[in-house]
């Protein structure tokens, strides 16, 4: 693995504003979720864990509905920054708007979901030097940025 990603759920402060906060899952539902699909499934689930303090970890998921449906991440990324409704993404995919406070993290209590990133190539006995330097070079730049995922 070369990264664990972690997503995040995110909108404009214009859409909280016009639509109002999320502070619950089930809120989700009275709202304009615009589903990623890039996944083989759960494009209109969004899984989470609940972590409460001195209880066992919970898993948790709400069907989500939304007038937009993509498999691309950056266009899921333009319709949030538009205002257009609430995104569950990689966090790599919209860390610096984050940042500049175009685009608000809600639902802070629940743990979105997280994938590994890794480096696919053909099995083979003998890992030639140069595609070890290669994975080990995508590591270390991914590691150099880590605060994206």
């Amino acid at each position: 693995m070369l990264i664990q990603s972690n997503w995040v759920v995110c909108c404009s402060p214009s859409y909280i504003e016009k639509h109002g906060e999320v502070t619950h899952l089930e809120e989700l539902k009275k709202h304009n979720c615009l589903a990623y699909t890039y996944q083989a499934q759960g494009s209109f689930d969004w899984r989470f864990i609940k972590n409460e303090i001195g209880k066992d970890s919970i898993e948790e998921s709400v069907r989500i509905s939304g007038s937009l449906t993509t498999n691309n991440a950056q266009a899921l990324r333009k319709a949030a920054l538009a205002g257009f409704g609430i995104v569950y993404v990689p966090r790599c995919c919209v860390y610096e708007d984050l940042q500049k406070g175009a685009l608000q993290a809600i639902l802070t209590d629940y743990q979105p979901r997280q994938l590994g990133v890794y480096a696919i190539y053909p099995q083979t006995r003998y890992l030639p030097e140069k595609l070890r330097l290669l994975i080990e070079h995508i590591k270390k730049a991914y590691q150099n940025k880590k605060e994206y995922f």
